[in-house]
């Protein structure tokens, strides 16, 4: 790869909280480019990463991080078949999508709902944890709580002793709900009965979970082999660029793997306003994917204003 690159920076602005461990609404990323083939930077300092600027300078040094190394993955895969005149979805179906929500309302899942998808999940904090406890009495779709972390395992015991048997059985899987420790997790999930899922950012969790949360925007999916047990994939939350990138390997492994991988969260682009309609990847559980080589939208890459990124 050259050592060369371009980069356009963007803004994205949610349209509400995106995790629990934020409070931005605005989130920094950049697209870059460099032999023919583009990929999308777009870090999340509370999660770990660096800054956008300091992402930046690392990849134009040629520097790993876990976001800059990814981002050349992408490149690499986005050149090679833009040089072929390769589309990389063709004769690949991406699997489906639950959708992911911000809002802890039954009419925001309703609407999710009447879209056609078949499961949603919520994006919270310990603080709605009596909003979420009356939303799972009504709620019509099974639900996946993603607690980024923040609760302590005798919060999370307490207000399971307080559902009723239809709000417990109403939650599909509870990704990260407290800092993991695998001893620790087992014990929940016995003592719960609930399955628990672990993101990218645990790579040397071994066990205490049923579900592995993958993110090609942070990390290396090819390495994943059938030991490694069920999983879905996701966005970062990122330019529809990213998104793309991590349907292509949501549709990659669900080839290899049909009987390990469930509903994937590759629609995350309704969370953010929109930065230009054709970027629209669609509003149900099946992604609208653009036409054109490599991972697509050729003609709104190559009209971007592009500069030379330096260290």
């Amino acid at each position: 790869m050259s050592d060369s690159f371009e980069w356009v920076p963007y803004t994205l602005t949610s349209r509400g909280p995106l995790n629990a461990a934020s409070k931005r609404s605005e989130f920094e990323g950049a697209l870059v480019r460099t032999d023919g083939g583009y990929g999308c930077v777009h870090p999340w300092p509370e999660l770990g990463d660096r800054s956008l600027k300091e992402e930046l300078s690392a990849l134009a040094g040629r520097q790993d991080t876990r976001l800059t190394s990814a981002t050349r993955r992408c490149i690499e895969l986005d050149g090679e078949a833009r040089l072929e005149g390769r589309y990389l979805f063709k004769e690949l179906r991406v699997p489906e999508s639950h959708a992911t929500l911000t809002e802890v309302t039954l009419e925001a899942i309703s609407t999710a709902s009447n879209l056609g998808y078949g499961r949603v999940k919520l994006k919270v904090s310990p603080a709605r944890l009596k909003d979420i406890a009356a939303l799972l009495e009504v709620c019509p779709l099974p639900i996946r709580l993603d607690f980024n972390s923040s609760l302590t395992a005798e919060r999370l015991l307490d207000w399971h002793a307080s559902l009723s048997d239809k709000a417990k059985e109403t939650i599909e899987f509870l990704e990260d709900p407290t800092p993991y420790e695998p001893d620790v997790w087992e014990t929940l999930q016995s003592a719960t009965g609930w399955a628990f899922a672990v993101d990218a950012m645990q790579p040397v969790a071994t066990h205490g979970f049923r579900f592995r949360v993958l993110k090609p925007a942070v990390e290396d999916t090819s390495h994943f082999t059938p030991d490694d047990g069920a999983f879905l994939v996701t966005s970062y939350m990122e330019h529809p660029l990213g998104q793309l990138y991590a349907a292509y390997e949501a549709g990659r492994l669900a080839k290899r793997f049909p009987n390990q991988i469930t509903s994937c969260g590759l629609a995350t682009h309704g969370l953010v306003h929109q930065l230009d309609p054709v970027l629209d990847l669609g509003h149900g559980p099946e992604l609208t994917l653009p036409q054109g080589t490599g991972l697509g939208l050729d003609t709104y890459l190559e009209k971007l204003p592009w500069q030379p990124l330096s260290t």
